[in-house]
């Protein structure tokens, strides 16, 4: 059997300044954090690093639970347990424009696929929509 292999080339995740601004604290209550169960692939340096955790049978997209959460998000607090050493898309992902998670993102309207079980796939496929890693 063949594996696909996932990886993306990204500019040094530590190096990135300008960063959208998301009050996550506030729009967890409603979205539970959706962006966490977005399929994305990782880059060399997250490999290298050797902290964020890999999916073996996809590689090297984001390790995923049972639940489909990045296994790095906090089940309790939505929290991420690898903050400091967050993949880039995880730092410069800007959520407010995609309308699989929000309806309304100024007005604080999650798409109501959300509730869904087996979202994001009733949104758009996740593998064949993944979250793009931006270039600079």
């Amino acid at each position: 059997m063949a594996l696909k292999v996932y990886m993306v080339e990204a500019p040094d995740k530590y190096s990135v300044r300008d960063t959208p601004v998301i009050d996550c604290a506030k729009r967890y209550p409603l979205c539970h954090g959706a962006c966490c169960k977005l399929w994305f692939s990782l880059t060399a340096q997250d490999l290298d690093e050797r902290i964020v955790k890999w999916n073996y049978a996809q590689p090297y997209g984001i390790a995923q639970g049972s639940d489909g959460r990045c296994v790095h998000q906090d089940r309790k607090t939505g929290k991420c347990g690898v903050y400091e050493h967050r993949p880039h898309i995880c730092r410069t992902y800007d959520r407010s424009g995609d309308k699989r998670i929000w309806e309304d993102f100024g007005k604080y309207i999650p798409n109501p696929a959300l509730e869904h079980p087996d979202w994001p796939r009733t949104a758009t496929e996740s593998r064949s929509a993944p979250v793009e890693h931006p270039t600079a």
